[in-house]
């Protein structure tokens, strides 16, 4: 079965004159015995499932010729006679399970007679019929465990007939193996029968011992020390806990464990085949080795695992004694794969031959004691230890039945269930080697098991035609799976020629100058004097030596000013960096520090700028530009020159400042314009807080196509009333949003009043598939899905949304024009379709890199392979996998970097801000629900409203953790990582004692109990230090109006316990809407989701 030479292991077990200690003994006669290690597992599994038919064992057999179904019916009687496994009753009491032999039991054989082959719906009669009988359950405790059916399908020539013989066990009595012994002793006993009809009564020779003598003996051997020897040395060779295989599923894991099968068979080529056997004679190894290695490293590359592990059966006959019985002997061992990218083909192959000597010493350590000893936590949902099985048997395994007279031909009948989520049986003899992949199909479909079939072999090919190379360079792709990825991102587009985005917004205003180009509150600007104001800015700007690469900073509100200053700055050849003014001061410093900035143009009413030596600070308010030109500066302009920089977190606890260049920013934008195609009649809302780049399409898209860019108010995009406000007013077309923020908009029930929206664009977050619905459900407008980091020009992929059946996600969909998305694996090998990896960025919107950070651009941009010499491509960090369309479907981080309500955050900032408050001497930073939670460890344990107090000086506000937890010390995994699993969960309960009081206080105490899902609320809690954040603070508001409270979220921002927010809170009747219909109302998804 292994890599073993088991002609010499036979010999020296069934050498008679070694006296063995250890023999196996006849039990008591009549006494009951326990079950196997083996058997009480499958005992289990049936009771879990009764009507489950997994561990039905199948042979059926088409007969042609003269049967004699009298001498048929007596061969299996004797059969039922000598083997007494076959009589045998399970049975559970209040204690262990039990086996009893009965002395006899009565076998019949179910007779039926079906359409003659070539007979119209012969065929599917006869799959019916078998399907009916393979799929039935057994009862454990009505023996026997055997059924046989005969089906007669009509006359032969000659008055031969043809029969259809089905034989169905349980795996509880009979392995592969058993079934090898059944079908010859049928065939002995029919021969005789057939001979002699007065032998059709005697008894085959009876066997010394039987099945459950086996079972006794075994339970005996395995109770003390042997155990607990045997036991050590699968725990040092294990090494701690064994990783799940994770494979990319089609559909969510069932979490009650139900295991629909499918199958696929194939054979290995010949010349594939011969050079797996030269590969062998190199090596000194079988087959066995080099097809274990190959399914191991496809695992690996469909799992993007390197640690995980592998089932692998044995017979488990070792012993003289058994080599004759009927029984389920296999028994299976535990293959621990450690895929070192660096290590050769050869050397894998060389570990696995040493593995597989080595696991003879511990053939006979039954799995089910294994599991115990490990304290394998038991999972409906997987399979314990390893979830993949990789078989190697030979044609013994498959033994034909010669009974005389007659043909037979093995019938492949598919039990329609999978023990495993992957296997791969092999079978080979001098002929070839046949392969059978059985799948999960509520897993998996098999258009994805199919792929993964040809991905194997191409493995296997790979690694025999050069098992000098490493693991590390062997990819899945096929021909044809190279072919469809070029495909997908042949996205080569020739656009309009023109140097900058700034070209075509001046060319706009030339054409219309008398269009509405910008609205904020009552202010309103033509496309002339938006024009004539920002080229007197420019022109100033560059009388202060703005030009290309010069980098200017930005201090507003949303505002006039705020766009006057993007624009004008743009127009100087200059590149813009917001300094948002919420900010911390400290925080701000250090991006001016770290980006060099020299001047900054900002609102005189803001007084949180910080003063820094070298750095002009100029108040847009005030500054007199009536002395200069209303014509643009000109500008030498390079495509490849900074357009705009936005800081993103940084792990370092120091932002990283990302400068994008005008080439990626126009043709980002000429392929919104050519995918959405908005004009004059256009209204786009701008509400994204501009250090997000998705501002940046808001503010120079509506200008280059004559539509008109319509400003928010200050915080208007927190409230989905003002919004519903300003889109119904202002007549909006097109509008931004990150999904959480739609769904509250959505929720709300201000959107299907926002009857002129044409387009919503969604992107910062996953986009939920109810959300999606949803929104699709309330709207008439198109809703796309976009995708893109800050180091490239705004989105790089796209998305029309729309419902699909069976839809697990909303995909980022496929590369807009001139990008290339390359999903790779850790070793920089593109993986097929279905198959998770790494996104990594390529083509013209990749950004220039960090500013001031050489050394992170160079980590982070890396060399394109598949691109033109000298191209770049970026490593995003985010898992993604390509559906069958090639549309990418967002999967999370594959590091600790998150993305919350849009914004992304590098929990290692946060970490090292805690790290410097004083007493603490480590702190993580973790995700959980949607909620930042801190952990610190240290001395005393600091107070937690001194920590947050301390981080908000360092970080903005969405960066603190709504809780800090102390510990005495990080949680720490065997391997000495941290273990983030283990970190406890914080309660989530109220610290005040003060009870709320009035009628006010008492509701809004009761909703912020629902909202955060706590017991009680004081009325001194603080919403936010209780768990709360901004969208949670929307469900409060709109909870509170339904209740008659008038609350704001601003209020709740400014007043954040329940004594303080009550207040301030109006009060209003609930009002009755008339409604088409009458009568109660389910909410629709989205409001409970939204409301729960």
């Amino acid at each position: 079965m292994n890599d073993i030479d088991n002609d010499a292991l036979l010999a020296l077990l069934l050498d008679d004159d070694v006296a063995d200690p250890d023999a196996i003994r006849p039990r008591e006669a009549g006494a009951a015995a326990p079950l196997s290690f083996q058997q009480q597992r499958l005992w289990f599994l049936q009771h879990y499932d009764p009507e489950g038919a997994a561990y039905n064992s199948v042979r059926a057999l088409r007969l042609r010729g003269r049967l004699d179904v009298p001498a048929l019916e007596a061969a299996f009687r004797r059969l039922v006679e000598r083997h007494a496994v076959l009589r045998t009753r399970f049975e559970g009491g209040e204690g262990e399970p039990r086996q009893v032999v009965l002395p006899e039991v009565y076998i019949a054989i179910e007779q039926v007679v079906l359409p003659a082959a070539g007979v119209p719906g012969a065929e599917p009669a006869l799959s019916a019929w078998l399907q009916a009988r393979v799929r039935r359950p057994f009862d454990l405790a009505r023996p026997p465990l055997l059924r046989v059916a005969l089906a007669r399908r009509g006359e032969m020539p000659g008055g031969d007939g043809e029969w259809v013989l089905l034989l169905v066990m349980h795996h509880i009595v009979v392995d592969a193996w058993s079934t090898a012994i059944l079908v010859r002793d049928l065939a002995q006993a029919y021969g005789e029968a057939l001979r002699d009809p007065s032998r059709r009564g005697r008894p085959l020779p009876v066997q010394a011992l039987d099945y459950a003598d086996y079972a006794a003996w075994q339970r005996q051997r395995f109770a003390g020390d042997r155990r607990d020897q045997a036991l050590a040395q699968w725990k040092a060779y294990l090494g701690g806990d064994v990783p799940v295989l994770a494979l990319p599923t089609d559909r969510p894991r069932d979490a009650e464990g139900n295991r629909p099968g499918g199958r696929i068979d194939f054979a290995l080529p010949p010349d594939l085949i011969r050079s797996v056997q030269a590969l062998c004679r190199e090596e000194g190894c079988t087959p066995f080795v080099v097809l274990l290695a190959a399914w191991q490293l496809l695992l690996g590359r469909l799992s993007g695992q390197s640690d995980f592990a592998v089932g692998v059966p044995n017979a488990a006959r070792g012993r003289a004694e058994v080599q004759d019985l009927l029984g389920f002997f296999v028994n299976t061992q535990v293959y621990r794969v450690e895929l070192d990218p660096r290590l050769s083909v050869r050397a894998l192959c060389r570990r696995l031959r040493g593995e597989a000597m080595a696991a003879l010493d511990q053939a006979d350590m039954p799995f089910e004691l294994l599991l115990d000893g490990l304290g394998i936590a038991r999972d409906a949902s997987h399979t314990p230890l390893f979830q993949s099985l990789f078989n190697f048997r030979t044609t013994r395994d498959a033994a034909p039945l010669a009974l005389e007279g007659l043909t037979a031909e093995l019938i492949d009948v598919d039990t329609g269930s999978a023990q495993f989520d992957l296997s791969l049986d092999v079978a080979a003899d001098g002929h070839g080697i046949d392969c059978r992949v059985e799948f999960d199909a509520g897993l998996f479909d098999r258009t994805t098991v199919e792929r993964w079939r040809d991905s194997f072999v191409e493995v296997l090919r790979r690694i025999v035609s050069a098992p000098d190379r490493v693991l590390g360079t062997i990819g899945l792709l096929t021909a044809a799976d190279e072919a469809r990825l070029s495909d997908w991102n042949a996205t080569e587009i020739a656009y309009e020629a023109v140097p900058t985005v700034l070209t075509l917004i001046e060319r706009q205003a030339r054409a219309t100058p008398e269009a509405e180009a910008l609205v904020f509150g009552a202010e309103r600007l033509s496309y002339a004097e938006l024009d004539r104001r920002t080229n007197r800015l420019a022109q100033a700007l560059a009388s202060r030596g703005v030009g290309p690469d010069v980098l200017v900073g930005v201090a507003a509100e949303r505002s006039v000013e705020m766009v006057l200053a993007l624009l004008g700055i743009a127009k100087a050849g200059g590149a813009y960096l917001p300094l948002d003014p919420e900010h911390p001061r400290d925080r701000l410093a250090g991006t001016i520090a770290e980006t060099g900035l020299k001047l900054v143009l900002a609102q005189a009413h803001l007084d949180r700028l910080p003063q820094m030596d070298g750095v002009e600070t100029i108040a847009l308010e005030g500054w007199d530009l009536s002395g200069y030109p209303d014509q643009a500066p000109a500008v030498d302009w390079h495509p490849e020159s900074l357009a705009y920089c936005i800081t993103t977190s940084g792990s370092t606890g120091k932002p990283k400042a990302v400068g994008n260049s005008h080439k990626g920013l126009l043709n980002r934008l000429q392929w919104m314009q050519a995918a959405y195609g908005i004009g004059p009649g256009d209204r786009v809302l701008q509400k994204t807080p501009y250090g997000f780049d998705v501002s940046v399409w808001e503010f120079f898209w509506p200008l280059m196509t004559g539509a008109c860019l319509v400003v928010a108010e200050p915080g208007a995009h927190r409230d989905p009333e003002v919004l519903g406000r300003v889109i119904r007013g202002e007549g909006i077309t097109t509008l931004h949003f990150v999904p959480s923020m739609l769904g509250a908009f959505a929720a709300s029930g201000e959107l299907p009043a926002c009857r002129s929206l044409r387009r919503i664009l969604c992107s910062g977050e996953a986009l939920p598939r109810e959300l999606q619905d949803e929104v699709l459900g309330q709207s008439t407008a198109g809703l796309h899905n976009l995708y893109g980091p800050t180091e490239a020009a705004i989105d790089v992929t796209f998305w029309a949304c729309r419902p699909e059946e069976g839809q697990r996600s909303v995909p980022i969909g496929h590369a807009i024009a001139n990008t290339r998305i390359h999903v790779l694996d850790g070793d920089l090998n593109p993986v097929p379709e279905g198959v998770s990896g790494e996104l990594y960025i390529a083509g013209v919107n990749l950004a220039r890199g960090y500013l001031g950070r050489p050394d992170l651009t160079a980590d982070r941009f890396v060399p394109d392979p598949n691109g033109p010499s000298g191209s770049r491509m970026y490593r995003s960090g985010d898992l993604v996998r390509r559906r069958g369309d090639g549309a990418i479907e967002y999967l999370g981080r594959l590091d600790h970097q998150v993305k919350l309500r849009g914004l992304r955050i590098e929990l290692g900032e946060i970490e090292a801000g805690l790290r410097s408050y004083p007493g603490v001497r480590d702190a993580v930073v973790v995700l959980r629900d949607g909620r930042l939670i801190g952990y610190v460890a240290g001395g005393a344990q600091p107070d937690e409203a001194e920590l947050k107090q301390h981080l908000s000086a360092l970080v903005p506000e969405y960066m603190v953790p709504s809780r800090i937890v102390g510990l005495d010390a990080l949680p720490i995994s065997a391997n000495g990582k941290l273990d983030r699993k283990a970190l406890p969960d914080p309660e989530w309960e109220s610290g005040s004692q003060a009870e709320p009081e009035g009628e006010a206080e008492r509701a809004i105490a009761g909703i912020w109990s629902e909202v955060l899902g706590l017991r009680a609320v004081g009325r001194d809690d603080n919403f936010f230090e209780l768990g709360g954040d901004s969208i949670l603070s929307l469900q409060v508001v709109s909870r509170a109006r339904r209740a008659g409270l008038v609350l704001t979220p601003r209020q709740l921002f400014e007043h954040q316990t329940v004594r303080g927010l009550a207040a301030v809170a109006g009060r209003e009747a609930v009002a009755v809407v008339p409604e088409t219909a009458t009568g109660e109302v389910p909410l629709t998804p989205i409001q409970r989701w939204f409301f729960g």
